[in-house]
């Protein structure tokens, strides 16, 4: 059975990536080194949540939470919740003296995104074998004058072959380059944020329509950001009660999201399934049956937030 869904007529139609979101995070930062980015990190004002600073500056930091925001993941609104209710477990008392959490600056500053990571994420072992150091690792380090340092590890190697290259900006806009031992190194994390992977705007493949996917908690749901044939769509809930779901190692889909959606057909809400076939492309069937999946809709990632 096919269902004529109320909001298809109203919504719908970089870089490659891999199946697996550390692999994925490795290109999105790789592909950062294509971008002009002049050193800077003055104190800025910026919208929240998906707040950024202007796209031609930025600090180590900002090569890590474009990187991740790039894959949907907004580290800025992540670090702030918890700063928010855990204050007291971040270093920004201690190191700045400041009393309560500011969206601002909080996530560009690398001694909260430890706090983050050690919390959130998996922490792993510090030690000079480069068999350790994987792709879409997490690495902290402490400069001369006693400064912090960020950056990403990614997919290619030094000239021994054996070395992951870095991706970070030391002063000279995002760089891969040979400095994984370098420096003293303080930190080794990796952050794989499943339910929230699939957490930011959505283009339909086949119309002007953005779609944007929130989560509070554990449960998401899909609204409607903009539409360019029907602005009265804009608010919409196109898909509520998005939760995880158990992978099917039988799909070549590896991430797999539940869901609801309206049908004018049934008047009410039907059962489907939303697999993450890649980072930027985010199917969806009708039915959480694997035998009667019937593909409803198909979005990509948006990555330019500029007209949104």
């Amino acid at each position: 059975m096919t269902y004529v869904l109320w909001f298809l007529p109203l919504l719908f139609s970089a870089f490659s990536y891999s199946n697996t979101f550390t692999d994925g995070l490795a290109n999105a930062a790789n592909d950062r080194t294509q971008h002009n980015v002049r050193y800077d990190g003055a104190y800025h004002r910026i919208a929240y949540p998906n707040g950024d600073v202007p796209a031609n500056i930025g600090v180590c930091t900002d090569v890590v939470i474009r990187s991740y925001r790039s894959l949907g993941v907004d580290l800025q609104q992540l670090v702030h919740e918890d700063m928010r209710d855990n204050f007291s477990s971040y270093p920004s008392k201690r190191i700045w003296a400041l009393t309560k959490p500011d969206s601002n600056i909080d996530h560009r500053r690398v001694p909260n995104l430890q706090t983050f990571f050690k919390r959130h994420g998996t922490v792993l072992p510090i030690t000079n074998n480069v068999e350790n150091y994987k792709a879409g690792d997490i690495v902290t380090w402490i400069l001369p004058g006693n400064l912090p340092h960020i950056g990403i590890v990614v997919n290619t190697y030094a000239v021994d072959n054996k070395t992951p290259l870095i991706v970070h900006n030391i002063g000279s806009g995002p760089q891969r380059e040979d400095v994984l031992f370098r420096y003293k190194i303080t930190g080794h994390y990796r952050y794989e944020p499943v339910v929230n992977s699939i957490a930011g705007i959505w283009k339909h493949s086949e119309k002007p329509a953005w779609l944007e996917i929130t989560f509070a908690a554990d449960v998401g749901g899909i609204t409607v950001k903009r539409h360019d044939d029907n602005s009265n769509a804009v608010g919409l809930t196109v898909i509520k009660d998005v939760i995880a779901a158990a992978k099917q190692t039988n799909l070549s889909q590896e991430l797999q999201w539940q869901g609801k959606m309206f049908s004018a057909q049934v008047n009410g809400y039907i059962d489907v399934s939303l697999f993450l076939t890649n980072s930027t492309t985010l199917e969806i069937y009708q039915s959480t049956d694997l035998d009667k999946q019937v593909n409803i809709l198909t979005l990509t990632k948006e990555h330019d937030f500029s007209t949104l």
